[in-house]
């Protein structure tokens, strides 16, 4: 790693750490993203594509061997999870998969 100044547009600022050492960290920014609406509809037309042409009984199925190695608690759920994403199961149809084993967690409030 070189040492110097960094420039001003980097979105990292320079820091000291333990025992002096110099450490990058992420700048927080400030900037805000404007996306266009068009991007969310593309997206959203996607899923219900993959969801229209995708095998569901194959999904259904995956996403139940998925819940059975989760409620067993002693079965490594790695192979089910791949299980279910080589048949185009959505991220989120996995997580709630899961949600409804374990739950979600909630900060304590203080």
């Amino acid at each position: 790693m070189t040492s110097g100044p960094i420039p001003q547009a980097s979105p990292w600022v320079s820091t000291k750490g333990k025992d002096d050492e110099a450490l990058l960290i992420a700048a927080p920014s400030s900037r805000v993203v404007d996306v266009d609406e068009s991007v969310g509809e593309r997206q959203i037309a996607k899923l219900k594509n993959l969801r229209s042409t995708r095998d569901n009984g194959r999904v259904k199925q995956t996403l139940d061997t998925l819940r059975q190695a989760a409620q067993s608690g002693d079965v490594n759920m790695m192979p089910a999870v791949l299980d279910c994403v080589r048949c185009y199961t959505t991220l989120g149809e996995i997580c709630d998969t899961l949600r409804a084993v374990y739950g979600a967690y909630e900060e304590p409030v203080i």
